[in-house]
């Protein structure tokens, strides 16, 4: 081998193990650097996420009076147009016959006293509706119901099918106003 050949390996050799040199100790800090980056930009997205709560929070504050009054409206309105009130227990009871009866179907209706949980934001008229009828007219009534004025809510339906229609028998609480406790 010539002296050319010589210098031109050992060159190429010093140059290998400098760009391996120059690899090892610059591409950590290029890792680094892309990491760092990728970390700033997490913090920006979150800094602007902070700005954007804060923005709400003041919004919140400022408008604070202009909520609690929308949240008042609705109360009444939910109170006044909603909820039945425990002397109205009646012209519930009247109002489920009179949609019963243009429904051709047969109904009892059977007040239950159901003992109040403290979770309970409101008092609930409890019944037990016995209805008879054809499939089609039942499913009409209690499609009626559930689509009444007053905040409802049926639970523990029993279908019975019978020759000549069916005999539902199902329990609906109506969501009462709270009495209202007058103190001396």
């Amino acid at each position: 081998m010539s002296y050319k050949n010589k210098l031109t390996i050992l060159i190429l050799v010093f140059l290998i193990i400098g760009v391996g040199i120059i690899w090892v100790l610059i591409a950590p800090a290029f890792l680094g650097i892309t990491a760092n980056s990728q970390n700033f930009l997490d913090q920006k997205k979150e800094l602007v996420t902070i700005k954007t709560e804060m923005a709400s929070f003041k919004d919140f504050d400022t408008n604070y009076q202009e909520y609690n009054t929308q949240i008042d409206k609705m109360e009444k309105m939910i109170t006044e147009n909603v909820l039945i009130e425990k002397t109205l227990a009646l012209d519930l009871i009247e109002w489920l016959e009179e949609k019963a009866g243009q429904g051709n179907v047969t109904i009892k209706v059977v007040p239950i006293k159901v003992e109040p949980t403290i979770s309970q934001s409101f008092n609930i008229a409890t019944f037990r509706l016995n209805i008879a009828g054809s499939f089609s007219d039942c499913l009409n009534f209690i499609s009626k119901v559930e689509n009444s004025h007053w905040l409802s809510e049926i639970e523990n339906t029993v279908i019975v099918r019978r020759d000549n229609g069916i005999d539902v028998t199902l329990i609906l609480k109506v969501y009462a106003k709270p009495e209202i406790v007058v103190q001396n």
